[in-house]
């Protein structure tokens, strides 16, 4: 169980991050969702509590520090403390898929601030709380195509690739505090592509190159 426990989920607004919300929300933990669509965010935290849980709703650009700093400080305000971390919110339907050659550098950078270093200023901001309290969990959310790579998404591709990197790292500095920092990778997700333009399109080329091609369900 997690009772008096404190959880942020990033992009927790809708798909696998509304998923995680709210499993971690029905185990008793405080569950922050940190999402730019105000919204989105709302109505998980209106679905959580009307199912006698306990979320806060603030909205949140993960790629912006002054805005990760206030909603660090709105949980420390509301919750006491930081206690877990998913690392969810990220770009995938809105990205534009073409080769490589074609892929402008400005989308390239955007795919890494959302993907990278979001997570990085997140992390960065809550790591204190989770020494100050001796005990943390840090789940970064990667993508099984950083392993077989996916033609036309290099940037997306290359995102979550990093993350990779970043959390083997950050689990070897982090591990003597007590924080412990892992990554999941799943495959593709419904939800994941609910905004893109092209999503049926984007669907098809990411599961043909899964071992099983077939989308998954949060």
């Amino acid at each position: 169980m997690m009772r008096d426990k404190v959880a942020i989920v990033t992009g927790g607004g809708r798909g696998l991050g509304r998923a995680f919300a709210r499993a971690l929300a029905a185990k008793g933990a405080a569950v922050v969702i940190a999402e730019i669509d105000g919204r989105s965010a709302d109505q998980v935290a209106k679905e959580i509590t009307d199912a006698a849980g306990k979320a806060y709703a603030v909205e949140t650009d993960v790629s912006d520090e002054a805005s990760v700093a206030a909603m660090v400080a709105t949980t420390v305000a509301k919750c006491g403390g930081i206690d877990i971390l998913v690392n969810n919110a990220a770009l995938l339907g809105t990205l534009t898929k073409g080769p490589f050659e074609k892929l402008g550098v400005d989308e390239f950078e955007t795919a890494l601030r959302v993907n990278v270093i979001g997570p990085f200023i997140v992390t960065k901001a809550v790591i204190p709380h989770m020494r100050e309290a001796g005990w943390g969990r840090i789940i970064n959310m990667s993508s099984d195509t950083a392993h077989v790579g996916v033609p036309g998404f290099v940037h997306y591709v290359s995102s979550k690739a990093a993350l990779v990197g970043f959390t083997r790292a950050l689990a070897r500095e982090l591990g003597p505090d007590g924080i412990t920092v892992n990554a999941i990778q799943p495959g593709l997700t419904k939800t994941e592509v609910e905004r893109g333009p092209d999503r049926a399109e984007l669907a098809k080329t990411i599961v043909a190159n899964q071992s099983i091609p077939r989308q998954e369900v949060p």
